[in-house]
């Protein structure tokens, strides 16, 4: 059930986020301790976002799916 719902939850993400641009559930879904470790951008949550209003600024149609996931060692199905 767990592995369940954090499927259907990244697949809202991705879409939300990453697919309509939707910025304001960052919040919502990202633990207030969230770091990320790409080299050059900020590590946290309030360092990513105008980095993703950049990404998105620029690339106005840029979309992002998800084609396959694993949780638990398990190939789950992608929408």
């Amino acid at each position: 059930m767990f592995t369940e719902q954090n499927e259907k939850i990244v697949h809202h993400v991705v879409k939300e986020v990453f697919s309509k641009h939707n910025l304001t559930l960052i919040n919502e879904y990202f633990d207030p301790g969230f770091i990320e470790n790409q080299f050059g951008l900020k590590p946290d949550i309030a360092g990513m976002k105008p980095h993703l209003q950049s990404l998105f600024q620029a690339f106005p149609v840029y979309r992002l799916t998800t084609k396959q996931m694993v949780a638990n060692g398990t190939r789950l199905g992608c929408a």
